[in-house]
């Protein structure tokens, strides 16, 4: 019994096709991923991500992404300003637990 046309349709086109490089991935390190810098801004940041959403806290949030991305204040100043706002929005009882 001969194989339906279709089957030999299909074995022929994948015969023609040519196969792609299976070992085309990257050259090993090309994109080495590396981990984040934790630093005293980072870990000052971190309060960022338990401020509650309500309309009285999101100032809170809106300060620390500024103070965060600033480009004119050095590290230990962003850290203090960090600080200081984590201690704004606790006593504000704008942070949710941890």
């Amino acid at each position: 019994m001969r194989p339906p046309l279709f089957v030999l349709m299909v074995s022929l086109l994948a015969a023609s096709v040519p196969v792609l490089a299976m070992g085309s991935s990257p050259a090993p390190g090309k994109f080495k991923q590396t981990a984040p810098v934790i630093n005293d801004v980072t870990i000052a940041y971190q309060f960022r991500t338990r401020i509650k959403t309500d309309p009285t806290c999101t100032r809170f949030a809106s300060e620390a992404d500024s103070a965060f991305l600033s480009s004119t204040l050095e590290d230990a100043q962003k850290a203090l300003a960090l600080k200081a706002l984590g201690a704004q929005a606790a006593a504000a009882g704008c942070l949710l637990p941890e």
